[in-house]
C-alpha cells in the first residue's frame, strides 16, 4: 500500500460563512466534512491535512472526530483571503507518493477516490490526475457549477507536480489548467457511473444526498432485488435508518428478528391468513436486509464482524424458513415425507454453507462477503471487483439460470406462492434445489481441497 497524503481544502471564506457552516450539515448520515475525512481514511491514506481559515474550532473538531488513527492528521490554518494555491505551498513532503485535494465543499462518490489514487499514486512522472466535467450538463452524474464554468472535483498531484506550477496565484484548476497549456501533463479521469457535485445551497446538500444513496446499487445484485427489493430498501435507508442511531448490525438484528416471526408461524402453521403474513414478513426481512450494507457504506461502519453476521444468519434464517413449511406441514396432517425432506434441506444447505464458509477464511482473507466466492466451474477472473454501480453486463442463459436460486429471487416466490396457498409446491422447489446444491457442494469440496493442496506446495 503506498503512503499518499491527502488534503482537505476549506480555503478562501471567512470563518462565519454560511458555506462553511454548511460543510457541518448531515448529508447521508454523515456531515460534509466528515464524509471527506472518512474517504481519505478508508481510501488508505497514511496523512492527512485539513486547510482551514482561523476560528473554525468546529470543523476541526469534527475531521478529528472522524480520522480513525490517533495520529497522522494535521491541521493548517491559512488566512482567510488566502488562494487555494497559497493554501497548499509546503504541504507536499518527501516520502508522499502523491498528493490529493479533496476539496472541502465538493460532494463525490466514494469509488472516485480510490480508483485515483491505484491510478495515479506512485508515478515518478510529475502528472495530474483532475476530475472536473468536460462539459456542463443536466446529468446529475455529472459535475458543475451554477454559470457553467468547470471545476476540479478531486486532483492526484504527483510528485514535484506541485512545485512544477511555480509562483502561479489563484485557484488549483486554473494553475492545472494553465500548466497544461504551458507543457505539464494534465490527464482527466472520467466519472461514468460516478459523480461530483459543488456544493453551494441547501439544495446542492439534499441532492448530494440522494445521489449518495443512488449510487448504492450494485450490479451484482439479483433479478427482484435490482426491481423490487433495493428501490425500497434504498428508500427505507435515505428516510428511515439514516435518521436513527441503528448501526448496520443493529439492523442487520431487526431484520433476522423479522424472520424469526416468520419463521415460528411457519413451524406453528396457524392456517392460510397466518401462513400468507409469516411469507410477507420473511419477504420483509429479506429486503431490510440490504438495508444495512447500504448504512454501512454510507457511514463508513464495516467491520468484518459484520460481514459474516449478515451472512450467517442469512443462511440460518432461510434455511429455517424452509424447514418450517416442511415441518408445519407434517404436524398439521401431511405426509411424514415433508419432515424427512426438510431434514434433508437442512443438510444440504449445511454443506454448501461449510464449503463456502472455508473458501472465504481459507483463500479470500477471511471475507464474510459471498460476492468473492467461487465455485468450481467459474473462472478466477469473473471474481475481480470492477465497477459495482456500473450496469450489470449482459447475461447468458446460464447465467440468467444461476440468478433463479438467489435468495432475493425464491423468496418472493414463496410470498407469490403463499398467495395462491400452494406454499408447499415452494417447499418442493427449494428442497430440489436443496438437492441439486448438495450434489455441487460434495463435487466443490473436492475441487476446494484438491485446490487448496495446490496452493500448499506452492508456498
Amino acid at each position: 500500500m503506498v503512503a499518499w497524503h491527502s488534503v482537505v481544502l476549506v480555503a478562501g471564506q471567512p470563518a462565519e460563512s454560511p458555506r462553511l457552516a454548511g460543510l457541518l450539515e448531515r448529508v447521508a448520515g454523515l456531515s460534509v466534512i466528515g464524509r471527506l475525512v472518512k474517504n481519505a481514511a478508508f481510501g488508505g491514506a497514511g496523512r492527512l491535512t485539513l486547510v482551514v481559515p482561523p476560528g473554525c474550532e468546529a470543523l476541526v473538531a469534527e475531521a478529528r472526530a472522524h480520522w480513525s488513527r490517533a495520529d497522522g492528521l494535521a491541521i493548517r490554518e491559512v488566512p482567510a483571503a488566502a488562494s487555494e494555491l497559497e493554501a497548499l505551498r509546503g504541504l507536499e513532503q518527501p516520502g508522499d507518493a502523491c498528493l490529493v485535494v479533496q476539496f472541502a465543499d465538493v460532494a463525490y462518490s466514494r469509488n472516485l477516490l480510490q480508483a485515483l489514487v491505484q491510478e495515479g499514486a506512485g508515478t515518478d512522472q510529475a502528472v495530474e490526475c483532475v476530475l472536473e466535467p468536460e462539459r456542463p450538463s443536466d446529468d446529475p452524474f455529472h459535475a458543475q457549477r451554477a454559470d457553467g464554468s468547470r471545476f476540479a472535483g478531486l486532483v492526484l498531484l504527483a510528485p514535484g507536480a506541485l512545485a512544477a506550477l511555480g509562483d502561479r496565484q489563484g485557484s488549483l484548476a486554473e494553475a492545472l489548467e494553465a500548466a497544461r497549456v504551458a507543457g505539464l501533463r494534465l490527464r482527466r479521469r472520467p466519472i461514468a457511473h460516478s459523480f461530483v457535485l459543488r456544493l453551494r445551497s441547501p439544495a446542492d446538500l439534499a441532492r448530494a444526498e440522494a445521489l449518495h444513496v443512488r449510487h448504492l446499487r450494485r450490479n451484482t445484485d439479483g433479478i427482484v432485488s435490482r426491481w423490487l427489493n433495493r428501490p425500497v430498501s434504498l428508500f427505507m435507508t435515505r428516510h428511515v435508518f439514516l435518521k436513527l442511531p441503528l448501526t448496520p448490525n443493529g439492523i442487520t438484528f431487526l431484520a433476522g428478528a423479522i424472520g424469526w416471526v416468520a419463521i415460528g408461524l411457519m413451524f406453528a402453521w396457524p392456517g392460510y391468513g397466518l401462513v400468507l403474513l409469516g411469507a410477507l414478513l420473511f419477504h420483509v426481512s429479506s429486503v431490510l436486509d440490504g438495508c444495512d450494507g447500504e448504512v454501512a457504506r454510507l457511514r463508513f461502519q464495516f467491520s468484518r464482524f459484520g460481514e459474516w453476521f449478515d451472512n450467517v444468519l442469512d443462511e440460518v434464517n432461510n434455511t429455517a424458513f424452509i424447514a418450517g413449511v416442511g415441518i408445519g406441514l407434517w404436524r398439521h396432517g401431511a405426509h411424514e415425507i415433508y419432515a424427512w425432506a426438510a431434514a434433508f434441506h437442512v443438510l444440504a444447505v449445511a454443506t454448501c454453507d461449510s464449503a463456502t464458509f472455508f473458501q472465504l477464511i481459507r483463500w479470500r482473507g477471511g471475507s464474510g462477503t459471498i460476492d468473492k466466492y467461487r465455485w468450481f466451474f467459474q473462472s478466477e477472473k469473473k471474481l475481480a471487483p470492477g465497477d459495482p454501480t456500473a450496469p450489470p453486463p449482459r447475461r447468458s442463459v446460464f447465467g440468467w439460470i444461476q440468478e433463479l436460486p438467489r435468495r432475493d429471487f425464491y423468496i418472493f416466490m414463496l410470498l407469490v406462492l403463499a398467495i395462491f396457498d400452494v406454499l408447499h409446491v415452494g417447499f418442493w422447489i427449494s428442497v430440489g434445489a436443496g438437492a441439486v446444491l448438495f450434489v455441487l457442494s460434495l463435487v466443490q469440496w473436492v475441487w476446494q481441497l484438491r485446490e487448496d493442496g495446490r496452493r500448499r506446495a506452492a508456498r
